[in-house]
């Protein structure tokens, strides 16, 4: 086990790079957002650099590889609700072979969803067990793990993250752990080491709070 950090959080700590972040705190790996554009923040700054299907690889390793920066893993803010879900699975699947050719060892799937309050639980179910197993059968063989995160009215609800991996039935499929969500949801802390030990052997990456 290595500790690592969400960009995003030395960002907002007011750091002026991921570089100046990592470096100030004795580190050298991050997680990185993978924006849907397909850009990523620069290691030297906070502008974005711009990739494409089929360069993200190499511009990545050159740009993070130079700066001696390691990504432990993807961060993704998907919708498999949105109006575009072809184009939203495409997208997951391009990061996900991005990250193998990076010998990047985890994704973190969002599981918030458009309408997640108002849909039924089997419809929503449905439709991310679905999106999940065509992004898994277009990556077979890759060695990256996908982690859906206890985030949002689904994701915090641990019927839906068994549900789904169960259905599923991938083994590179599990939960990308955030340790502070289930109690900021709303779960009192007794409640909060009962759901984490629930749903901790599925667990593929982890946040901790």
């Amino acid at each position: 086990m290595y500790v690592s950090i969400r960009e995003d959080i030395l960002k907002a700590a007011g750091y002026k790079s991921i570089a100046e972040g990592l470096k100030d705190l004795c580190l050298d790996s991050v997680e990185v957002e993978f924006f849907r554009d397909y850009t990523v923040y620069k290691p030297g700054s906070w502008e974005k650099l711009q990739l494409t299907r089929d360069n993200a690889a190499p511009v990545t390793a050159g740009a993070f590889g130079s700066a001696e920066i390691k990504i432990c893993a993807f961060l993704l803010h998907n919708n498999f609700n949105c109006a575009d879900q072809a184009g939203e699975i495409n997208w997951v699947i391009d990061v996900v072979k991005t990250a193998d050719k990076l010998q990047i060892p985890a994704i973190r799937i969002d599981a918030i969803t458009k309408g997640e309050r108002e849909e039924s639980f089997e419809i929503r179910i449905n439709r991310f067990v679905e999106c999940m197993k065509k992004v898994l059968a277009e990556t077979k063989g890759s060695r990256v793990q996908l982690g859906i995160e206890n985030h949002g009215v689904q994701g915090n609800d641990p019927a839906f993250l068994q549900q789904v991996i169960k259905r599923v039935g991938d083994e590179r499929l599990g939960v990308n752990m955030d340790t502070g969500n289930f109690y900021w949801y709303g779960n009192p802390i007794a409640k909060v080491y009962e759901i984490l030990e629930s749903v901790a052997k599925y667990t593929k990456h982890t946040h901790v709070k």
